[in-house]
Parts: C-alpha cells; structure tokens; sequence
C-alpha cells in the first residue's frame, strides 16, 4: 500500500504516529498536509527526561492538531493531558457500584479505523474488574468523560441508574454510524472431510469440566465461589499452575480484600493444591518497594514503590506491584506494574533493610544474587 503520508512523518515509522515531546509535536506541526488516511495518532505528552530529574509534557498537543485542522475536532470536549476526569463504567464483572471512576488522562489518541477520539484515563484506585482482574485504567470515547469542574453536571453526582441512562443516551447521539455494507457472500467451498476427533478419556472429560468454570487463561481466584471451586477439585485444577489472587473486586476495601487473599491463599496451600511460599508473602494491598532492574529502560535508581495488586502461582510464586505513580522510564515510556519474585520485594515499614536507602550499585549486586538464589 502506497505511504500517504508527508516524507518527514517518516520519523514515525510504519506504527501510529506518537507525540511524547516537543520536537515531535513540532514535527508533525510543520506539516501542512493532513495525516495519512492510513494513519492513526497517540498523544501521550509525558516521558522521562534524561537530562533532567522529572518529566516533560505536551499538554495541548492534541488540540494544537485540531486547530490546524490535521485531524477532526472531536464531538464531545477534548481534555487535556493531565486533566482530573471522571468516566462512565458499565459493563464490567463487576462494574463499580456508582458506574462511574475518577482518575487523570494521561494520552489522547485518534484511530483512522474508527474515525473517533478515544481518552486513557489512568484511575486513582482500582475501579471494577472484569474476570476477576482488577481495572486500574481505561481507554475510552470522548463522550464517557467529563472533566471534573467543567459545566456539564458530574457523574459523581447522579445515581447509578441516571448514569446508565446517560451512557444509552449518548451513545445513540454519539456513537450511531451507518453499518459498512456487507461484501456479496462467497461461494459455499465444497464440504471438507470430516475429520475422526480423538476419543477423550473418563478422567479427561471430568478434567474439562471442572476446568470450564475457569475459561482458558490464568484460574483467576477473585470471589468466594471461585475459591470454594478450586477447593473442591484440586486434582484438576493443579495442573494448570497458573493461578492467580486478585481480591474481591465487589469489595474496594483494602483491608478486607487483603483479609481475603490471604486466607485464600492459605486454604490453597492447607489442602496441597500448592506448594507453601519459601518467603512470606506480602499482604495484598500493601506498600512496598520493589527492585526494578528489568531491562536497559530501568530507573536510575533501581528501585520503584507500589501496591502489591496481585499475588500468583507460576511454577513459583510471584507478586505483582501496581506503581503509584506510574514508573517513568528513562529512555522514555512508562511501567504501570512489575511482577517479580517475593524476595526482590520489601514492605514499607517493615523489619527487612529498604530498598530507597541503598546505592544504585548496592541495589544491582543485591539483584545479581537474588536472581542466583531463586
């Protein structure tokens, strides 16, 4: 397919076009002709600086666009990058008890393919789930955002079922486009050769079965129910090893749900379904310092804080920790959560030597003979 776009935009490579700073801004601002029609835009405006200790911003970068008339104005407000926002949220499993999250837009992003502007907004806390995971973040329409002391009425002050009706009303206002017309249907091929589907065993017919409350992916242990369904099938369950602790997402109390998963955890291992950690866990919910020496992208310092948003079972086990705020990169980019094994992590306050008091050279030798070790 033929490139649309102007030769300078070559910077940007086959991918989305991504605006993080000024140059880049003032690349794609040089430019009279608009974008590609094959082209999609990502305006993210934050990143780490290597030149100084903090972030640079593009703040308006998106709107700058707009009102060079590079890219359509949206239908509903555009916020801006850093903007305190609050979003509808309906239909998770569950969907928070207000349908709606508060957080800050951290990107804005325009898609040739479906011809909308779309928000991220990264939540204060977790807000819903969806199978058991916990949603920090979303990336949504312009019309589910509204900008917290703005005219229009905030969602915080309307009951869950005005906020429903909202969403159904702007969604015939905003989101109704005429369906693409359909290709004519193709020839039917000619009926392929049945194929013999191997015989399964009684025992692997039962193993399918007890396996099918859990769907494909990780066994997502995040309600009662389904923790009193791994315990009353262990032989099935185990060989997955792959599962995970993510708290009661109907909850959103942190105490309880840490509560929660650690006596989930402790009943998983009581009956043999797995083995007992050689470290003591951290409590679900917790602060702690982590070591963070992933990969050449690393922050500086080796070390990052967070919230501990998961524990799992991988053949190990291992924690996850939700940054807050997110981990900015050095070369750029950011890390929203880490999983790591239960050593490389320390709890805030607690007996063990902090990570933030030792050296960047301490925290890599100590890194080195951890990963040894386990």
């Amino acid at each position: 397919m033929q490139d649309t776009r102007p030769p300078a935009w070559a910077y940007f490579g086959d991918g989305p076009i991504r605006v993080r700073n000024q140059f880049e801004l003032d690349l794609v601002l040089a430019n009279p002709d608009p974008f590609g029609e094959h082209t999609s835009a990502l305006f993210e405006g934050l990143r780490w600086d290597d030149d100084a200790d903090g972030v640079v911003a593009v703040a308006d970068g998106a709107h700058q666009v707009v009102a060079r008339g590079l890219l359509p104005a949206p239908t509903h407000e555009l916020p801006r990058l850093g903007a305190r926002v609050e979003t509808i949220e309906i239909g998770g499993r569950p969907s928070p008890a207000g349908r709606y999250g508060v957080g800050t837009v951290t990107s804005l992003s325009w898609s040739h393919g479906s011809a909308t502007w779309r928000v991220h907004v990264e939540f204060d806390h977790c807000t819903g789930g969806w199978q058991g995971y916990p949603i920090y973040g979303t990336d949504t329409f312009v019309w589910m955002v509204h900008v917290i002391d703005s005219d229009e009425p905030p969602f915080s002050q309307m009951s869950p079922d005005a906020i429903e009706r909202l969403y159904h009303s702007r969604q015939s206002q905003f989101a109704a486009a005429p369906a693409p017309a359909r290709p004519a249907p193709a020839p039917a091929p000619a009926p392929a050769r049945q194929r013999a589907h191997p015989t399964k065993s009684a025992a692997e017919r039962e193993r399918s079965r007890a396996l099918a409350h859990f769907g494909d992916g990780m066994i997502s242990i995040w309600s009662d129910a389904d923790l009193a369904h791994l315990l009353a099938c262990p032989a099935h369950i185990a060989v997955r090893e792959d599962i995970g602790f993510s708290g009661r997402l109907d909850r959103y109390d942190d105490a309880l749900e840490g509560r929660w998963v650690a006596d989930a955890v402790a009943q998983v291992v009581a009956a043999g379904i797995l083995p007992a950690p050689r470290r003591e866990l951290p409590t679900f919910a917790t602060r702690v310092e982590t070591i963070a020496l992933a990969n050449r992208q690393s922050p500086r310092y080796g070390w990052a804080t967070g919230v501990v948003d998961w524990l799992s079972w991988r053949g190990e086990w291992r924690v996850s920790v939700r940054f807050d705020p997110r981990l900015e990169m050095r070369r750029g980019g950011r890390l929203v959560n880490f999983s790591c094994h239960p050593s490389m992590v320390r709890v805030v306050g607690g007996d063990e030597p902090p990570f933030s008091g030792m050296g960047p050279d301490e925290i890599k030798e100590l890194f080195e003979e951890l990963r040894q070790r386990t």
